[in-house]
C-alpha cells in the first residue's frame, strides 16, 4: 500500500514473543494509554499473544498485572509433567477462560491477530476469528518444552519460531505501526553462556533475531528495550521490574509516535 491509500485502522500494535520478557508489554501499553494513544488493531506472537488478548479484551494494565500474578504464569506454564515428558498449556487455557468472558476473537473490543507455526508445512498461520484460547496456547507452545497444540487435526507450535515480531501481519491495515520487540540483539559475554541452559537460550534468541530483521524494519516506531536481554525467558518472578522496563521504553517512544500520527492526519 502506498502512504496515500486509506487504511482501515490508524494505529497498530505488534507484540513480540519472549517468554517472561513478554510481561514488559504491559508497561508499554500503560505508557500508550497514559498518553491517550488509541490502539486500533493488534498482532501478537507467543507471550505477546497473551498480553495482546488481555488488552484486546479491554483489560487495564493493572488488570493485566493481576492476571500475570494471580494466574502465576510459573504454574500456568509449568504444571505437572504429562506422560510424554513435555509440559502442557491446559492451565493457561483455564486462566484465560477465567478472565475473559467469551472464547472468541469476535467478542474482543480491539481486533486481534495471533500467529502460530504449522509443523506439517513449516508455515506461519494467522488467525483473527473463531475460537481464541486454543490459538493463543498454540502460539505459546515452545518446541521441546511444551506439547504441540492440535487444532482441526493439524499440529501447531510457537508462532515465534518463524515470526516472532508480527509486524507484517498488520502492516497494510494501519497508518502508524508500533512494534515492540523483546528479543533484541545484544552481544553476551562468553562467561554468561557456559551452562547448557544458557547455551540453549542464546541459540533460541539468535534464531529469532535472525528472522526478525525485516519485521523490525517495517515498523513506523520500534520499541526495543535493550535491558530486557538481562532477563531469561522463564524468569516470571520479575513482574514489577519487567513492567517498569517496558513502561520506560514506552515513554521514550511517545514523542515519535505523536509525530507519526501528526503526519497521517487528514
Amino acid at each position: 500500500m502506498s502512504p496515500t491509500e486509506e487504511k482501515p485502522y490508524k494505529v497498530g500494535l505488534a507484540l513480540s514473543g519472549g517468554g517472561a520478557r513478554g510481561i514488559a508489554h504491559i508497561g508499554v501499553i500503560k505508557a500508550l494509554l497514559e498518553h491517550e494513544i488509541q490502539v486500533d488493531v493488534i498482532a501478537g506472537t507467543s507471550a505477546g499473544s497473551i498480553i495482546g488478548t488481555l488488552f484486546a479484551a479491554g483489560k487495564s494494565p493493572e488488570e493485566m498485572k493481576t492476571f500475570v500474578e494471580s494466574a502465576s504464569l510459573i504454574r500456568s506454564l509449568f504444571p505437572a509433567r504429562p506422560n510424554k515428558g513435555l509440559l502442557n498449556l491446559h492451565y493457561l487455557n483455564k486462566q484465560l477462560s477465567k478472565h475473559i468472558k467469551e472464547d472468541s476473537f469476535d467478542a474482543l473490543k480491539i481486533p486481534l491477530h495471533v500467529n502460530m507455526t504449522k509443523l506439517s508445512t513449516g508455515e506461519t498461520v494467522v488467525r483473527h476469528s473463531g475460537m481464541l484460547f486454543e490459538i493463543v496456547c498454540a502460539s505459546c507452545a515452545i518446541p521441546l518444552v511444551f506439547q504441540p497444540v492440535i487444532i482441526e487435526e493439524e499440529t501447531y507450535v510457537d508462532g515465534g519460531l518463524l515470526l516472532n515480531l508480527p509486524t507484517s501481519v498488520i502492516r497494510d491495515q494501519c497508518d502508524v505501526l508500533i512494534g515492540v520487540n523483546l528479543i533484541p540483539f545484544r552481544e553476551v559475554p562468553e562467561k554468561k553462556i557456559k551452562s547448557v541452559k544458557s547455551v540453549l537460550e542464546r541459540c533460541f534468541d539468535l534464531t529469532i533475531i535472525n528472522h526478525s530483521q525485516l519485521e523490525r524494519e517495517i515498523c513506523d516506531v520500534l520499541i526495543e528495550p535493550e535491558a530486557v536481554s538481562d532477563y531469561h525467558i522463564f524468569q516470571f518472578q520479575k513482574v514489577e521490574e519487567l513492567i517498569e522496563l517496558g513502561y520506560q521504553s514506552g515513554l521514550k517512544a511517545i514523542p515519535t509516535i505523536k509525530e507519526k500520527l501528526e503526519l497521517v492526519k487528514h
